[in-house]
Parts: C-alpha cells; structure tokens; sequence
C-alpha cells in the first residue's frame, strides 16, 4: 500500500506553488500538487483568502525538502528588489517570521534573515534552531476542544428531548442531528495534525478524545435506536424514513 501523502504547505498563488514544485522536482523529491475544493465558487462568495493549492509529500521527505527550500531561496535574497516589502519591516515583525517560519513561505524566512544580519543582529544556526524546535512545540500542543464537546453534548440532549416529544406525540420523523454527534466525536477522538517535521500528533488531549470516543458511542447508539423505532415500532420500511427534516 503507498503510504500516505501528507499536506507539506498551503498557497493562494499557484505561481508559487509551481515554483517550489519544480525545486522539489529537481533534488528528487516525490511531491504532489493539488488543487484545493472550494465550498463555494469564487463567483458567487467573491475572492478568498483561503488557500487553493497545497503541496504534499511523504512524512520522511519533510526535512529534506525543507532543507532543498532553504539551500535554494538562500541565493536568491540577493536578487531581491529594495522596495519588497520585508524590507519595510520592524526587527521583531521579522523576528516573528523566523519564529513562525510555517507561516511564511522559504523566500521570505532567508529572506528575514539577511535584513537582520544587515542591521546588526545576531542571527546564527543556534538561534534559528531553537525558534524551530520551540515553534514545534507550539504546534503540537493540543487545541481546546471545549466548545465543540459542548456542541455535542447538546445535539445529544436534543435528540433525546425531540425523540420524546415523538414518542408522545406518537409522530415519527428521523433526527439527523445524530450525524453532528458522529462527526464531532470522530473528529475530537481522530483528528490528527501534521507538523513541520513531517510528524503528526492528535490534535486534542487525551481528556477531549475521551469526551470524542463518549459521543461517538453516544452518536451511534441514539442512530441504531431511531432505526429501531422507525422501522420496527412505527413499521417504516420506506425510504420515507431518511427524508430531510427540521429535527
């Protein structure tokens, strides 16, 4: 089986991406370009910010073409007009690009550097190194899954209230908010993150997954229990059963 592909860096600007395709190209990097599905057409919701495109690669190929990215835009800075827009920066603002160099594409991280080096900091391997591993460190911590636990503790008592009021009012009609309560607990219990390095780590803590893995089980017991009432105690066989509703 090929192993899987992971999203290595997002872009709006496909002239970019098909430059750093081609660095990859050339040191021998199996990559692949994709473009992203938009949820909905640029003529209709107008121009996004989002990303369009994305870059993905093996997990054991991030370093590396990491480091191909690197060796690369590192003699291009030369080439660099004045009046780009870096130059205007602050120290910090550039700083915080070699803080947050997941956040910025390889041109503008060698980029930083140089200006820095050119006003008088004291920016060496040593530095970069430990803006990297502190910035993983970062990246991989868990996100809060509150809100979402909520959301789906809710939809579940919710399902529960309207399957009552059904069961006294002696109607029946299937309630798809049970697929919320799937989607969220797979979500918070699977949802992984991909990392700089190439690694990946869950992307909740290990309490959250807990609280995912309960809704899930809730979301799949309250689904078999529908199935069971509409099919067996009302007698719906039709597919009647599955029709979209305010439930």
């Amino acid at each position: 089986m090929p192993e899987q592909l992971l999203t290595f860096q997002l872009f709006t600007d496909i002239e970019l991406a098909r430059d750093i395709s081609e660095r990859l190209t050339r040191n021998n990097i199996e990559h692949r370009l994709e473009k992203l599905p938009q949820l909905l057409d640029a003529t209709i919701a107008g121009v996004s910010s989002s990303p369009d495109y994305a870059i993905k690669l093996k997990a054991g190929d991030f370093i590396p073409a990491h480091r191909a990215l690197e060796e690369y835009y590192k003699k291009q800075v030369d080439d660099i007009e004045p009046g780009y827009y870096l130059f205007e920066f602050s120290n910090d603002e550039l700083k915080d690009i070699l803080a947050k160099p997941d956040e910025w594409g390889p041109l503008d991280y060698q980029l930083a550097q140089k200006i820095l080096r050119s006003r008088g900091q004291q920016i060496d391997e040593v530095y970069l190194k430990s803006q990297k591993d502190k910035r993983l460190q970062e990246l991989a911590a868990p996100e809060r899954g509150n809100t979402l636990i909520g959301i789906g503790y809710l939809f579940t008592g919710y399902v529960l209230i309207v399957s009552y009021l059904m069961y006294i009012s002696g109607s029946y009609s299937f309630p798809y908010s049970i697929f919320v309560i799937l989607l969220i607990g797979r979500h918070l219990a699977k949802n992984k993150k991909t990392l700089p390095d190439g690694s990946q780590v869950f992307s909740y803590n290990d309490a959250d997954r807990k609280h995912g893995n309960t809704l899930s089980f809730l979301g799949i017991f309250l689904l078999l229990f529908q199935l069971f009432i509409g099919l067996v105690v009302h007698g719906d066989y039709s597919f009647e059963l599955f029709e979209l509703n305010y439930y």
